[in-house]
Protein backbone atom coordinates (compact mmCIF):
# COMPACT_ATOMS: atom_id res chain seq x y z
CA UNK A 1 0.00 0.00 0.00
CA UNK A 2 2.94 2.82 0.97
CA UNK A 3 5.03 1.26 -2.27
CA UNK A 4 1.85 2.16 -4.01
CA UNK A 5 1.14 5.27 -2.80
CA UNK A 6 4.79 5.99 -3.46
CA UNK A 7 4.55 5.18 -7.11
CA UNK A 8 1.60 7.11 -7.37
CA UNK A 9 2.92 10.08 -6.30
CA UNK A 10 5.92 9.58 -8.20
CA UNK A 11 4.23 9.55 -11.10
CA UNK A 12 1.85 12.56 -10.06
CA UNK A 13 5.22 14.42 -9.52
CA UNK A 14 7.01 13.60 -12.66
CA UNK A 15 3.32 14.12 -15.14
CA UNK A 16 3.43 17.52 -12.97
CA UNK A 17 7.31 18.13 -14.00
CA UNK A 18 6.80 16.84 -17.78
CA UNK A 19 3.54 19.38 -18.12
CA UNK A 20 4.81 21.99 -17.12
CA UNK A 21 8.14 21.41 -19.29
CA UNK A 22 5.84 20.72 -22.35
CA UNK A 23 3.69 24.01 -21.77
CA UNK A 24 7.07 25.99 -21.03
CA UNK A 25 8.46 24.70 -24.56
CA UNK A 26 4.80 25.18 -25.91
CA UNK A 27 4.60 28.90 -24.98
CA UNK A 28 7.90 29.64 -25.74
CA UNK A 29 8.01 27.97 -29.18
CA UNK A 30 4.11 30.24 -29.96
CA UNK A 31 5.61 32.92 -28.79
CA UNK A 32 8.89 32.74 -31.04
CA UNK A 33 6.62 31.70 -34.14
CA UNK A 34 3.54 34.77 -33.36
CA UNK A 35 6.25 37.09 -32.73
CA UNK A 36 8.06 36.13 -35.89
CA UNK A 37 4.78 36.20 -38.06
CA UNK A 38 4.04 39.35 -36.93
CA UNK A 39 7.39 40.90 -37.68
CA UNK A 40 7.29 39.98 -40.80
CA UNK A 41 4.01 41.58 -41.23
CA UNK A 42 4.67 44.48 -39.84
CA UNK A 43 8.21 44.95 -41.41
CA UNK A 44 6.35 44.17 -44.60
CA UNK A 45 3.17 46.96 -44.25
CA UNK A 46 5.98 49.16 -42.50
CA UNK A 47 8.54 48.94 -46.10
CA UNK A 48 5.57 49.11 -48.36
CA UNK A 49 5.02 52.52 -46.46
CA UNK A 50 8.01 53.72 -46.45
CA UNK A 51 9.01 52.49 -49.95
CA UNK A 52 5.16 54.83 -51.13
CA UNK A 53 6.31 57.95 -48.81
CA UNK A 54 9.90 57.59 -49.99
CA UNK A 55 9.26 57.69 -54.00
CA UNK A 56 6.61 60.19 -53.25
CA UNK A 57 9.03 62.70 -51.79
CA UNK A 58 12.15 61.77 -53.73
CA UNK A 59 9.59 62.61 -57.06
CA UNK A 60 8.55 65.70 -55.65
CA UNK A 61 11.88 67.06 -54.80
CA UNK A 62 13.17 65.76 -58.18
CA UNK A 63 10.47 67.67 -59.67
CA UNK A 64 11.45 70.80 -58.32
CA UNK A 65 14.92 70.37 -58.56
CA UNK A 66 14.65 69.66 -62.48
CA UNK A 67 12.49 72.68 -62.56
CA UNK A 68 14.63 74.95 -60.77
CA UNK A 69 17.72 73.54 -62.91
CA UNK A 70 15.66 73.56 -66.67
CA UNK A 71 14.37 77.69 -65.29
CA UNK A 72 17.94 78.73 -64.32
CA UNK A 73 19.50 77.40 -67.67
CA UNK A 74 16.05 78.37 -69.97
CA UNK A 75 16.86 81.99 -68.57
CA UNK A 76 20.55 81.84 -69.22
CA UNK A 77 20.25 80.84 -72.71
CA UNK A 78 17.16 82.95 -73.40
CA UNK A 79 19.53 86.24 -71.77
CA UNK A 80 22.68 84.87 -74.23
CA UNK A 81 20.33 84.57 -77.24
CA UNK A 82 18.55 88.16 -76.61
CA UNK A 83 21.44 89.80 -76.01
CA UNK A 84 23.45 87.82 -79.30
CA UNK A 85 20.38 89.16 -81.42
CA UNK A 86 20.19 92.93 -79.49
CA UNK A 87 24.32 93.26 -80.08
CA UNK A 88 23.38 91.36 -84.05
CA UNK A 89 20.89 94.58 -84.23
CA UNK A 90 23.28 96.88 -82.86
CA UNK A 91 25.98 96.04 -85.36
CA UNK A 92 23.59 96.41 -88.22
Amino acid sequence: MLAERLADRLVDRLADLLADRLADLLAERLADLLAERLADRLADRLADRLADRLAERLADRLAERLADRLADRLAERLADRLADFLGDLHTN
